[in-house]
């Protein structure tokens, strides 16, 4: 478990809500920039926002009465007299996070001051196991970590990362070819049961591609994550610093698209020649047990990790050729949505140069010299916590939301079992 104040840079999560003058609003962007440390008195307030001094007075004043915010001592300017700092108040309560991929999951505890107070690695598998049994077993660890860093704190709101497309209605899976059996599963409602607070779904990917918007800021956006592990996912976020779902949330299923490159192999999603059978971790290994039959164990991303770092040919060849087809994936994501940004995450990324050289030389080469302009195509800023940090500004920003900015956590109830 690690625990501390560092795991993360700072987070912005002031932008991204409603742009309207109410009320509601007003307060909630106050929260959100004091959450952020943008702005943390009277005085900064004021400057942020544009608004008269008179009204941002208010809206503090009303935020302090109904326990949002606390003072939080003086903070020393370059010139002038010390000011008040102001802070989210621990009775706000807690975000708690769990972000699970296809084999493992990182746990998250976070305050409202977009400060990770614990965060969790476990191993699972949620092929092997049935919805209940892995949100059961994610979240009796989830709360063990909590006990053991904020015992006596509420928890406010969960946000859970799923390696799956979801109803952008109902927030369930919509058969998620690497989640058998969690079509249509009311995750947010039996992990609430679980956990006793209200939860809240959203794809792995889109939460990593929100945790580099936050971290990065502005003029990296729009912003394309990308990450590459059992399967193949991307996220969008746009010029407002908003995820993009498109219509019913299927927005970023590049995994399950088909590239010059891809070789006919049916995949797990009934398709032929998705470029997830031949650049996701799985798909790496088996291409690996075609062309180098000798180089065994070949099973898990473990054993990939080491044959990498073996430097044998083979591996740099399956990987690279693992690049190039998704390079061409994001060439062709590049000229129709013209990202600032693209982060490339997971696995293979991590542990390979070659996979990025890779990438961006079959990106730049396919897609259009206008659409890659301008364009980055990077690792990841935040590592395997993009998903984490993404969780907890997409909670901050609910329960800091025009909707919720004046609510305050229930004591914790009992879980369930």
């Amino acid at each position: 478990m690690d625990m501390g104040t560092n795991l993360l840079p700072p987070l912005r999560v002031a932008e991204g809500i409603p742009t309207d003058s109410s009320a509601d609003f007003r307060l909630s962007r106050i929260a959100m920039l004091i959450a952020s440390g943008e702005a943390t008195s009277k005085a900064g307030l004021t400057a942020a926002t544009g608004w008269a001094r008179s009204s941002v007075s208010a809206q503090v004043d009303l935020l302090l009465r109904r326990g949002v915010l606390v003072h939080a001592g003086q903070s020393v300017p370059a010139r002038g007299r010390p000011a008040e700092r102001l802070a989210i108040s621990p009775a706000k309560g807690l975000v708690l996070v769990a972000d699970m991929g296809g084999r493992h999951a990182h746990l998250g505890v976070a305050d409202m001051g977009l400060t990770l107070l614990a965060h969790e690695f476990m191993v699972l598998d949620v092929r092997k196991q049935s919805p209940e049994a892995t949100l059961a077993m994610v979240a009796e660890q989830l709360l063990a970590l909590k006990r053991r860093c904020a015992p006596d704190t509420a928890s406010a709101i969960c946000v859970i990362g799923l390696p799956a497309r979801l109803d952008i209605t109902t927030g369930t899976p919509v058969r998620p070819p690497v989640m058998p059996g969690w079509d249509g599963f009311a995750v947010a409602h039996e992990f609430s049961r679980l956990v006793g607070c209200r939860c809240m779904t959203e794809n792995d990917v889109n939460l990593r591609a929100l945790g580099e918007s936050v971290a990065l800021g502005p003029g990296d956006r729009p912003l394309l994550a990308v990450k590459i592990g059992t399967g193949i996912g991307s996220g969008l976020i746009d010029s407002r610093g908003d995820i993009y779902h498109g219509f019913d949330g299927s927005a970023g299923e590049v995994g399950h698209t088909q590239v010059r490159r891809s070789p006919a192999i049916e995949c797990a999603c009934g398709n032929v020649g998705c470029i997830e059978v031949v650049a996701s971790v799985p798909g790496v290994l088996r291409r690996l047990r075609e062309l180098a039959p000798d180089l065994l164990p070949m099973d898990t991303a473990a054993d990939l990790i080491q044959h990498c770092a073996s430097g044998d040919r083979r591996v740099q060849q399956v990987v690279r050729e693992a690049g190039d087809v998704v390079g061409e994936a994001i060439a062709s994501m590049c000229n129709v949505l013209n990202p600032r940004r693209v982060v490339i995450s997971g696995t293979l990324a991590r542990i390979s140069d070659d996979v990025l050289a890779a990438i961006r030389t079959a990106a730049y080469q396919t897609a259009r010299p206008l659409a890659t302009r301008h364009v980055t195509i990077t690792r990841s800023v935040l590592g395997e916590l993009g998903g984490v940090a993404g969780a907890m500004a997409l909670g901050v920003r609910e329960w800091l939301g025009p909707n919720r900015v004046l609510e305050m956590p229930q004591r914790p109830r009992q879980p369930a079992g």
